[in-house]
């Protein structure tokens, strides 16, 4: 596992199948606060922090290949920013309206996430170097899609949306079929 002098404010969020894990060092429970991303690679067994611009961050997923981690990263002005990381080298994600945080990728590219950190206010994807708040893509439907959580390879967008004032778990497909938003009852 990592090695005993690192693990002990660790916290990985998420895991693919290769075995590689993304998360942060430095946690602290209280404020779910980040020091530094991190990537551990349980099959080499070793651990990467990876870059920053000097404020800090946190890793939130990485890609099935590995090659790509998504994230935040804190800037001067202690504004959270949605981050990319290629192969380890930092991209910071243009998202406007404050706080941002990257929380998917898919196989082709396509990032999802939300304004905010821990509670999300506005969900968007980025794809071919453009942001897209996904409201837009569902203009007159009386969402409010706050966060993006998921995504797939089949350009399908989960996370919590608002209607009729109610929050409601919701499936946006933005493949081949059509733009549509189904609300996830139980």
């Amino acid at each position: 596992g990592v090695p005993a002098a690192q693990r002990t404010t660790m916290k990985l969020v998420k895991v693919n199948d290769a075995g590689v894990a993304v998360g942060c060092s430095a946690y602290s429970r209280a404020g779910e606060g980040c020091g530094h991303s991190v990537v551990y690679d349980g099959v080499t067994r070793t651990l990467t922090t990876l870059p920053d611009l000097g404020f800090g961050g946190g890793a939130t997923n990485v890609s099935t290949d590995s090659q790509t981690v998504t994230g935040m990263v804190v800037d001067a002005g202690h504004t959270a920013r949605a981050a990319l990381w290629r192969n380890g080298a930092l991209q910071t994600i243009p998202v406007l309206g404050g706080d941002s945080e990257a929380m998917n990728i898919s196989a082709s590219g396509t990032v999802v996430g939300h304004l905010g950190t821990l509670t999300g206010f506005g969900a968007w994807m980025y794809r071919d170097n453009k942001v897209t708040m996904l409201d837009s893509l569902v203009p007159d439907s009386g969402w409010h899609l706050r966060d993006a959580d998921g995504f797939n390879d089949r350009e399908e967008v989960v996370g919590l949306g608002t209607i009729d004032g109610k929050d409601h778990a919701y499936q946006l497909n933005l493949g081949p079929c059509r733009v549509c938003v189904t609300d996830v009852q139980l």
